[in-house]
């Protein structure tokens, strides 16, 4: 097992050189972004999944996330709530129609924040690697037979710094 920490001054390099990683089969192991001068305040926006379970990296910064799952709660339940609204308005229900109707009403608006949890996360995913000029992604607990292999491949996507633990 070992780890790799390499530096890119370019994000398009960096994203080309995640890419390739995920591709091979036989590269196993986490991978991390951060953003090269971060400090303890940006810690947030690290962002670490397993090479092959994710297709993007996204920053979790959970503080700007708050809004667009709020703006997908109230959106949801608006929508269900105006469904149901119509529905029992016009066949006069009687009240258990009524508690059922509470019941899609918040299973609408937490459809709806899951939604704009997706959405935000999206979105911030793209500026974040828009603003960022430099990053730095670290490579764990890779296998040892491996090591030639991702080693070239940094090279081929012109990291600028590399080093092995």
């Amino acid at each position: 097992m070992y780890n790799i920490i390499a530096t890119f001054k370019n994000m398009t390099d960096l994203k080309r050189c995640m890419k390739d990683l995920r591709v091979h089969p036989n590269i196993k192991g986490h991978m991390l972004v951060i953003p090269k001068n971060s400090s303890q305040h940006v810690e947030k926006e690290i962002s670490g999944v397993l090479i092959k379970k994710s297709r993007e990296i996204a920053p979790t910064g959970l503080e700007n996330v708050r809004m667009g799952v709020f703006a997908g709660f109230i959106i949801g339940g608006l929508s269900a709530f105006l469904a149901v609204y119509f529905n029992t308005n016009l066949l006069n229900v009687s009240t258990i129609t009524a508690l059922a109707a509470l019941a899609i009403i918040f299973y609408g608006a937490a459809s709806g924040a899951l939604l704009g949890f997706l959405i935000h996360t999206i979105v911030t995913k793209h500026s974040w690697f828009k603003n960022k000029e430099e990053a730095v992604l670290i490579l764990q607990k890779l296998d040892d037979d491996t090591k030639e292999l991702v080693i070239k491949n940094l090279e081929t996507n012109r990291a600028s710094k590399v080093d092995l633990y």
